[in-house]
């Protein structure tokens, strides 16, 4: 019986052992799946920070040049009026020179005529520049607009793998509400550390449980079976009557043991004194 006692006790420790076992092994792969998850989300987030960087450096380049598109437009047009002032200097000076001199009218109306025509091939030259650039301005726009364009749709994608309502209509307005999302992220998975760890260990207190008492019955009903089936084999076996008178029972004889009684050797010594005196 002591001996069946510690068996079940060795067996019910050594399944604890095991169950031990896993739950420490699951245990290892749910911090390995967090760890995971976790470096997951950090490179996510890295790549989200350079791209921020990297749009916030193309909107500054497309002001750069929308500035020096700018500065050059007022340039060109400070030169027209530089060119148009030196004209009316030149036509004063011929008329000054006409008043002076009769004699040399001929030669002032030639040379203001020399004039007009470098002052209209002048405006001619400055048309056709302030075409240029305006063509220039209109490629740069164009260039400007497609990159946009490009970037609002690159935004978009994103905006939509995230799983965001795409109802911002602006690059801006998209890039708060990644930010957002991405703070949302952080903040659950802080939070679903600890929630996810307490569930696991509450799933594997369950199972080993289960464990445990499927185990019980299944010993249980081993048990059964093995007694059910000496039992048949007891019930199948031929019935041993016993032959002959049976034998009286007899008690031991009586034995009289005498009682030694010892007397003590300073008992006596005393008594002998006290006679002797």
């Amino acid at each position: 019986m002591v001996h069946k006692v510690f068996r079940e006790i060795e067996e019910t420790n050594f399944m604890l052992m095991q169950s031990q076992q896993e739950h420490e092994a699951t245990l290892e792969k749910s911090k390995d799946e967090l760890r995971r998850v976790k470096t997951k989300l950090e490179s996510q987030l890295k790549e989200m920070d350079l791209k921020l960087v990297l749009f916030e450096n193309q909107i500054d380049t497309e002001e750069l040049k929308i500035r020096a598109l700018s500065e050059s437009r007022s340039n060109n047009f400070r030169m027209g009026g530089l060119t148009g002032s030196e004209g009316e200097q030149s036509d004063t000076k011929d008329i000054r020179q006409q008043s002076s001199s009769s004699k040399d009218r001929n030669i002032s109306t030639s040379s203001s005529s020399k004039q007009g025509q470098t002052s209209q091939l002048k405006c001619n030259e400055f048309d056709s520049l302030q075409l240029g650039i305006d063509d220039g301005k209109q490629n740069m726009a164009a260039k400007a607009s497609a990159k946009s364009n490009a970037l609002f749709m690159f935004m978009k994608d994103v905006y939509t793998k995230m799983n965001i309502d795409s109802s911002s209509s602006t690059c801006m307005r998209m890039l708060f509400g990644m930010e957002s999302k991405l703070l949302q992220l952080t903040r659950k998975f802080e939070q679903a550390e600890s929630d996810q760890v307490k569930s696991a260990l509450k799933k594997q207190d369950t199972e080993r449980r289960d464990k445990l008492r499927g185990e019980k019955n299944r010993i249980k009903k081993e048990i059964k079976e093995r007694n059910m089936k000496e039992s048949l084999r007891r019930a199948k076996e031929p019935v041993h009557k016993k032959v002959g008178r049976p034998q009286i029972f007899r008690s031991q004889p009586i034995v009289n043991r005498k009682k030694q009684v010892e007397v003590e050797e300073d008992k006596i010594d005393e008594d002998a004194e006290f006679f002797v005196e």
